[in-house]
């Protein structure tokens, strides 16, 4: 299908050259992989990347840099009750004592942050 560098349906044709296609699965080798797709299917695949469990590192820099990029986008009064909450050292503990990928680092922050004002703005609104 794409291997004269096009994908075309009924609606549109796309332009597939140097195009780089990521696939993911959960098999654990790429010995496993062979095993269980077609050989056709296999030799598509240029390359095997192991899946590893973010680091302590690499957890608090992602949530060093989505807190900051959520913190930047709320109003100035909003920013002074998150930072009356010590929610940033708050999140670097609970995401060091969680097993969470990037996507519930990231849902976590947005949720606590939330949450905090809203229950701000619940308690003005008493």
């Amino acid at each position: 299908m794409f291997d004269e560098n096009f994908y075309q349906d009924k609606n549109y044709i796309v332009d597939l050259t140097n195009t780089i296609f990521l696939c993911t699965a959960n098999y654990k080798s790429k010995q496993e992989i062979a095993k269980s797709l077609s050989p056709p299917m296999v030799s598509r695949f240029s390359d095997y990347v192991k899946y590893e469990p973010l680091s302590s590192g690499a957890k608090r820099e992602i949530v060093n840099k989505r807190y900051y990029h959520y913190y930047d986008l709320v109003s100035d009064d909003d920013r002074k009750i998150i930072d009356a909450r010590d929610l940033l050292t708050d999140l670097e503990r609970f995401v060091e004592d969680n097993h969470l990928d990037f996507r519930g680092i990231d849902n976590t922050i947005k949720g606590k942050i939330s949450r905090i004002l809203l229950d701000e703005l619940l308690k003005t609104t008493d």
